[in-house]
């Protein structure tokens, strides 16, 4: 239903009816015509909500996210398993260690027949493993709160010195 248009020379319209009363207009879909702009502005004030639809924002469901197929493995839970890792435990010596963690936790929990194969893990873990790995030329502070946890026997003591 139309109650206000602007005409081709730019000027607000207001339909009447047979008596010269403002009325609304039934507008067929296929003859409705919006400018690109306006569209656009439209688009930028609507409010997004979040989807309902639960399987869409679990990743263990192969939801489809757009085009594609659904994806198999969750890459990014693995990649938020191996901060917590990393945060506990410290940097894995070497590359293949970080890639021998990511392969055990897909063996977890999709079990041993089912993980990605080692080179798809791989080709996560060179994205960030220059930024992460141990430099032994390099003393950091997160080596030795590291070093000192696994001397502990993997307790560690809190900012004020207590026991857990």
């Amino acid at each position: 239903m139309v109650a206000r248009f602007f005409s081709t020379d730019g000027e607000v319209m207001e339909p009447l009816d047979d008596a010269g009363e403002r009325c609304l207009v039934a507008v067929e879909r296929s003859a409705l015509a919006v400018r690109h702009a306006e569209f656009e502005r439209f688009e930028a004030q609507q409010v997004r909500l979040p989807s309902l639809d639960r399987t869409a924002a679990d990743p263990d469901k192969g939801s489809r996210r757009g085009r594609g197929a659904p994806k198999k493995f969750d890459f990014e839970g693995v990649l938020c398993a191996m901060i917590v890792l990393v945060n506990a435990e410290g940097v894995p010596a070497t590359q293949a260690e970080m890639i021998n963690k990511m392969r055990a936790w897909f063996e977890q929990r999709l079990g041993p027949d089912n993980v990605p194969c080692d080179s798809s893990i791989k080709l996560r873990v060179v994205r960030f493993w220059d930024h992460i790995k141990p430099d032994t030329k390099k003393p950091s502070a997160l080596q030795d709160i590291h070093a000192a946890a696994r001397a502990d026997g993997g307790r560690r003591e809190n900012v004020r010195g207590r026991r857990p």
